[in-house]
């Protein structure tokens, strides 16, 4: 051992910087409840050009739990909008292409989007979401969409507190997981989904479903022992042991 013998003490300090703790600390999952996302949803004006593209933005990046760059960077041509057959594909994190699964009301609404913003021909390699600039359409800004999140988020908050002040895109794709996984979607399939290239990445997620499962038992419980008939309560001057037949000399 480094720390019983000096003369490998050097031993001992190299491998420190290269071997991680076992007990490494659990990262903090920070996802909102089903209401909350509705809340928030309810917040883009629809009547107007930029609250209808917010809100197709909305519901594809919780939809999918996709990363706020990897929906920035989509394309035309990444998106399949068949009805029963609808899906998107992502090129993630290291090159890892995946297939994630549109559903036909997102579908509906990446239509009515696409015929507003892309018109009946678009063009395969323009960017889904962008920004007009000079008679070209730039990549959106994370801040600016952190910006717009934000906005709908104070407004949502005063409707659900639950929703949180310092909203970002990240929460929606951590909410999104924790409901697939609520909904019983396996880790695996999560992990797919979400493309993690660990499966320690996406076991925090069942971390969070058994907490949720707990507090939800504990909350039952409570319920339940509240709504009790009283009659089980101690008459006066009767103490516990007389009442359970314990006598002590």
């Amino acid at each position: 051992m480094g720390g019983e013998d000096m003369g490998l003490a050097y031993l001992y300090d190299a491998a420190k910087k290269h071997v991680k703790s076992i007990h490494e600390p659990q990262r903090e999952v920070n996802s909102i409840s089903k209401e909350a996302i509705k809340a928030l949803f309810q917040e883009p004006d629809l009547n107007s050009h930029v609250g209808r593209r917010d809100y197709a933005f909305l519901l594809l990046t919780y939809g999918t739990g996709m990363r706020l760059d990897e929906v920035l960077s989509l394309k035309v041509k990444d998106l399949t909008m068949a009805k029963g057959k609808g899906a998107v594909h992502v090129l993630g994190k290291g090159n890892k292409l995946r297939t994630i699964p549109l559903l036909d009301n997102l579908v509906d609404c990446l239509c009515s989007y696409m015929n507003e913003f892309h018109g009946r021909t678009p063009k395969a390699n323009d960017l889904v979401f962008y920004s007009p600039c000079h008679s070209m359409r730039a990549k959106l800004t994370q801040p600016a969409i952190s910006k717009r999140l934000k906005l709908y988020a104070e407004r949502a908050h005063f409707k659900c507190n639950e929703v949180p002040l310092d909203m970002h895109a990240h929460i929606l794709r951590h909410s999104r997981a924790t409901h697939w996984r609520e909904e019983g979607l396996n880790l695996v399939e999560i992990m797919e989904l979400l493309g993690h290239s660990s499966y320690q990445s996406t076991l925090i997620y069942q971390t969070v479903t058994d907490q949720q499962k707990r507090e939800a038992i504990e909350k039952m419980a409570d319920e339940e022992v509240n709504n009790l008939p009283k009659k089980w309560l101690l008459p006066e001057n009767v103490s516990l042991a007389e009442a359970f037949g314990i006598y002590t000399k």
